[in-house]
Parts: structure tokens; C-alpha cells; sequence
């Protein structure tokens, strides 16, 4: 056995080996094991936003052309159906929702939708369009996202840099550096656009993905016998 395999690195060091000895992608999607997609979510959309981006679109976290999306703004209440759960999760799943409402990314979602429904040429039938936003962030969260692979491993994982410690995550040490260099730098625009980060909001004010707690999840079978059981 390869002598990295006998002792702990923990999940940094771990995905660094993987991005150097098993991925051959220009992109790379990061899914730890006790995360997990709650709905549909637009990657295809994702990927080709940072191919036409000139490189400025470096990483995005995820905090097709049917008439019946599943992701934006409008998008059916049937699709609650996806975070299976109690009815307080699901309560608390559409205060966030309605919360979001109230936020300057929606607001600014509602302006462009306003100017959508003004055609500028009447004869065309206007086709059905949902606004993907990427929001700036000065946090590099571990949890599901995509990433170019060039930049996780020419960039993150530099060992001049030192970014990422053996045994730790890769966003322990990564979103610090993030808010020094801003600091240090005194420009928001340069210091972010080293790392590249971006947030993926569909304005539908739910969340993409979710984190699974290994000691208690149940799968859906489970959830019913104990319905019928009444435990």
C-alpha cells in the first residue's frame, strides 16, 4: 500500500492527491461525502458561464431548456417535494424563501425580469427565460461546488503559497487568506479576481444542496415504516 494511504491527511491533502493523479478535466465538480444535491441544479449553465468567462470565473458554489423548470424563481411548489423532510423543515425551508425576497439580489432579479417583458420586436414570441446569477463571495466554502482544475492545482494547492494544511480543510485556511488579501491589496476587484469565487443563485430563495448527518439520515422506506408504525 502507497505510503500516503497509511496515515491521515484528512480532506484537503486528499483531494490534492485526486486533482493531481485522477482528474483530467478542465473543470473538476467537489462533492464531499455528507453533501448532497436537494434539487435539480443548472450545471451545464454553470460550466459554460466560466468557459466564456476568460478565466475570471474560477470557482462556484451551489449554495435545460424544458418549459417546466425546476430551478428559478417561479419554480412549482411540487419541487418542495424534493426536500423530503418534517413539516417544521419544510416551514422553515419557505421562511427562508420568503426572507429572500427581501434581499438586493431579488430586487435586482425583479428589475431585469421588468425588462424582459418589454420586447423589442413584438412579432418574435418571446421564449421562456430564467436569470442565473453568480454572486461574488469572499469565502471559499467546501461544500458542493466547481472549480477549474488548473486553478485548484497551480493556485490552491501551490506549496509556496501554503493555502491548505495537512489534516484540514481546504476552506479553513483559504477564506482568511481571501479577506487579508483584500486588506492588503486595499481593492476589492484585484483581490477577488485572483480566486475567482462566485455564489450560484436561481432567485427561487432555496438551496441547492444539503448536508446529510450520517447518524440519523433515513431513506424514504424508513421514513414511511416509522410513519406507519407511528414511532
Amino acid at each position: 500500500m502507497p505510503r500516503w494511504r497509511q496515515t491521515r491527511h484528512g480532506y484537503g491533502f486528499a483531494l490534492r492527491h485526486a486533482l493531481q493523479n485522477n482528474i483530467q478535466t478542465p473543470y473538476v465538480m467537489v462533492i464531499q461525502h455528507d453533501r448532497t444535491f436537494m434539487r435539480p441544479c443548472p450545471i451545464t449553465e454553470t460550466v459554460q458561464a466560466m468557459y466564456n468567462s476568460n478565466d475570471n470565473i474560477k470557482y462556484v458554489g451551489d449554495d435545460d431548456d424544458d418549459s417546466e423548470r425546476r430551478y428559478g424563481p417561479n419554480i412549482s411548489t411540487d419541487t418542495m417535494e424534493l426536500y423530503d423532510g418534517t413539516d417544521k423543515l419544510r416551514q422553515n425551508i419557505e421562511a427562508l424563501r420568503q426572507n429572500y425576497q427581501s434581499s438586493y439580489q431579488y430586487s435586482s432579479f425583479q428589475e431585469w425580469q421588468q425588462q424582459q417583458q418589454q420586447p423589442t420586436v413584438p412579432t418574435v414570441p418571446q421564449q421562456k427565460v430564467v436569470q442565473l446569477s453568480l454572486i461574488p463571495t469572499f469565502f471559499w466554502y467546501d461544500n458542493i461546488h466547481v472549480c477549474c482544475t488548473s486553478h485548484y492545482r497551480d493556485f490552491i494547492f501551490n506549496p509556496t503559497y501554503k493555502m491548505v494544511a495537512r489534516g484540514g480543510f481546504v476552506e479553513d485556511k483559504l477564506s482568511p487568506v481571501i479577506k487579508r488579501n483584500v486588506e492588503r491589496l486595499g481593492s476589492l476587484q484585484r483581490a477577488h479576481a485572483r480566486f475567482g469565487c462566485y455564489l450560484l443563485d436561481d432567485h427561487s430563495g432555496l438551496f441547492f444542496t444539503g448536508h446529510l448527518d450520517g447518524g440519523s439520515y433515513l431513506t424514504r422506506d424508513e421514513k414511511l415504516k416509522m410513519g406507519q408504525t407511528g414511532k
